[in-house]
């Protein structure tokens, strides 16, 4: 199984990865992205659902905390009527995207996705304080939850 995560700024020239953004003069409370998360080779996240990615990382990050705690968790996105769920299924976990002009679901092995969003989330936080510094301390505390992810992945 493959789960590939990465963090996307939207530019007038398109979409940018983070790590090649050399810096951020745009609005610090909205900054315009996108979160890919594909599970072989399947899109869950993509370009066409971009928001203010800097409010949509903790959400994805709650949704699947409050999954992994009571079984089932979900948010929308910031700015728009589509709703991400988490939903715990043994070692597996159903993520879908609902509201969208096409709703998504995958499932994926739990600790393997629970990896990988860890990692995309935790280097968002270091590439979003590293353009827009001290915004960290509005996400501190999904960043703890995703360190934990790969420290100790809910089996």
């Amino acid at each position: 199984m493959s789960v590939e995560v990465k963090t996307y700024l939207r530019t007038p020239s398109g979409p940018v990865h983070i790590v090649d953004v050399q810096r951020y003069d745009g609005d610090a409370a909205w900054v315009p992205g996108s979160i890919v998360l594909n599970v072989d080779g399947v899109e869950l996240l993509s370009h066409d659902l971009w928001d203010d990615v800097n409010w949509l990382w903790p959400l994805v990050v709650q949704a699947v905390d409050e999954s992994l705690r009571t079984g089932s968790g979900e948010r929308y996105f910031p700015d728009q009527p589509i709703l991400f769920g988490a939903k715990s299924q043994g070692s597996r976990m159903l993520l879908t995207v609902k509201g969208s002009s096409r709703d998504r679901s995958v499932s994926a092995d739990r600790v393997e996705l629970l990896h990988a969003l860890g990692a995309g989330a935790l280097a968002f936080f270091v590439e979003l304080e590293r353009l827009v510094p001290g915004s960290a301390v509005i996400t501190s505390k999904e960043e703890s939850i995703a360190r934990g992810w790969l420290e100790d992945p809910p089996g």
